[in-house]
C-alpha cells in the first residue's frame, strides 16, 4: 500500500508499533523515531525503513510534516526481507540515492498512478533494497538461463498480471537478486522490459489493425489509452496515433514507389 501522511502541529506520539514493515520518505517537516535510547532524525526527503513490530515514538516538529510510506503486507516482506539487518543502519537511508527511488514512486503515484500495478511496484522495492546493499553486487559472472525464461515470459505475456516474486520464485533467487541480475545481463529492469514489450506489442497493433488506440491499449497490456501514450512518448518520442500515421504513412509511400 502506497500512502501520503500530513501531521499538522507539533506533536508526540505515544510508543506504538505497526503490524506491517514499511518504507518512510519525509516529504517536508521536521520527524524524529526514538525507539529506547535509540532516535533517528529526519530531514526532507530523507528515508527510513521499520521492520515489523518495530516498536517507536514519532515526533513531529514544529509546522507538522508530510510523509510518504510504502506498507509492505506481510507475505511480501517476508520475501524481499528475510535477509534484511539493514534497518539498524540509518546511514544507508540518509544517502539521496536511496530517497530518490521513493520519491519516484511518490510523484508517480500523484500523476501517473495507472502505471503503478504490482510488477512495476516491487520491481521498484527490489531496486530500492538493492540500492541499499550496493556494495553487494549479483555474484552471476554468466548470463544464467532463468533471465532468458523471465524474459519470455514477460515478452509471451505482456498484458498478464505478472509479480517480481513469482518470477523469482520461478528462478530459485531473491526478488532483488532477480531485480539486479536481470538488469544486468537485459540492460533493463524487469518492468521497464515489460514496458516496452508493451509498446512493441502496441506498435504491431496499430500497424497492423484498424483497431481504435483506446482498444490498442487494452489488448497491449496497458491501464487505458493514456497510459499507452506516456509509454510511446518514453520510449519513441512519439504518440501513438502519430506512430500510426507515419507507418501508414510509409507503407502508402512505398507502394506508390513500386
Amino acid at each position: 500500500m502506497l500512502a501520503e501522511a500530513i501531521h499538522r502541529d507539533d506533536c508526540l506520539d505515544r510508543e506504538h508499533a505497526f503490524a506491517d514493515a514499511h518504507f518512510t520518505l519525509l516529504l517536508q517537516g521536521a520527524f524524529e523515531e526514538t525507539a529506547g535510547s535509540w532516535t533517528r532524525t529526519m530531514h526532507p526527503l530523507s528515508a527510513a525503513f521499520s521492520p515489523p513490530s518495530f516498536g517507536h515514538r514519532d515526533h513531529t516538529g514544529r509546522g507538522g510534516a508530510q510523509l510518504f510510506t510504502v506498507w509492505l503486507r506481510r507475505s511480501m516482506a517476508e520475501e524481499f526481507l528475510n535477509h534484511a539487518g539493514f534497518w539498524r543502519l540509518p546511514h544507508l537511508w540518509e544517502s539521496a540515492l536511496v530517497g530518490l527511488p521513493l520519491l519516484r514512486l511518490y510523484t508517480d503515484l500523484a500523476n501517473t498512478p495507472e502505471s503503478l500495478d504490482e510488477f512495476e511496484v516491487e520491481d521498484r522495492l527490489a531496486q530500492l533494497i538493492g540500492t541499499a546493499h550496493s556494495q553487494r553486487r549479483t555474484w552471476e559472472t554468466r548470463r544464467p538461463r532463468w533471465v532468458d525464461g523471465a524474459r519470455d515470459r514477460i515478452t509471451d505475456c505482456p498484458h498478464a498480471p505478472l509479480r517480481v516474486t513469482d518470477l523469482a520464485r520461478e528462478a530459485g533467487v531473491h526478488p532483488v537478486h532477480f531485480s539486479r541480475t536481470f538488469r544486468q545481463f537485459v540492460g533493463v529492469r524487469p518492468a521497464e522490459y515489460r514496458a516496452r514489450t508493451r509498446v512493441v506489442a502496441g506498435c504491431r497493433l496499430a500497424a497492423s489493425t484498424s483497431l481504435p488506440l483506446s482498444q490498442v491499449a487494452l489488448a497491449a497490456g496497458f491501464a487505458d489509452q493514456s497510459h499507452m501514450t506516456r509509454a510511446f512518448g518514453r520510449v519513441l518520442g512519439i504518440a501513438p496515433a502519430a506512430y500510426r500515421a507515419l507507418v501508414n504513412h510509409d507503407a502508402h509511400r512505398l507502394d506508390v514507389k513500386r
